[in-house]
């Protein structure tokens, strides 16, 4: 299992936790591995990455832009996933509706992707492409619905329609507002003139 520690933009996060006296005394069992976005730290179970994540909440909300776990190769859950999976709020499956993409290029978190209910990383090439690494990340379903809530979620790339059905579509609805005469359907301003009420 190993926590993975994203850094903001500009943070050399490896540095600063060597750098403090503090984070290195709670650190002094773990061995941090420095990543292009941040650092690894090998841990053995999910309690104690927790636990350990609560000890460095200062440096979390100050140096971090994310904190993951990885379960297992290539499953990540966010902090508050695996919080709940801990308290047993939710059970750990095969698949899971709630997930989001986090991309990064040149070590900083360049964009995030909340992604429709049983799609996955392979659905959405066009964001993958633009990115030097691609985590799929397992969410809360809290997290998925408020983003949800804000109009987040993205449609996989094989639903959208192409430029050529995009102005197909939009020809006919324009069609449709124009009556056989050429005139619009609307409730346009007249061009017959008011009589005066003197």
């Amino acid at each position: 299992m190993n926590l993975i520690l994203i850094q903001k933009s500009g943070v050399d996060l490896y540095s600063i936790l060597y750098t403090s006296e503090t984070s290195r005394g709670i650190l002094k069992f773990y061995r941090p591995v420095r990543l292009d976005y941040g650092v690894l730290i090998e841990n053995m179970t999910l309690g104690n990455s927790l636990s350990l994540i609560s000890e460095i909440s200062w440096y979390v909300k100050r140096y971090m832009t994310e904190v993951l776990l990885e379960l297992s190769p290539d499953l990540f859950c966010s902090h508050a996933f695996s919080t709940d999976i801990y308290t047993r709020n939710s059970k750990l499956k095969e698949t899971w509706e709630y997930a989001k993409l986090i991309g990064i290029k040149n070590g900083e978190v360049l964009d995030e992707l909340w992604i429709s209910p049983h799609s996955s990383i392979e659905d959405y090439p066009k964001f993958c492409e633009a990115m030097d690494t691609v985590l799929e990340v397992w969410c809360s379903e809290s997290e998925w619905k408020a983003a949800e809530n804000d109009g987040l979620i993205a449609i996989p790339d094989e639903m959208k329609p192409s430029e050529a059905e995009f102005n197909a579509e939009f020809d006919a609805e324009s069609e449709e507002n124009v009556s056989e005469d050429g005139e619009s359907s609307g409730t346009g301003s007249s061009d017959t003139e008011l009589s005066d009420t003197d």
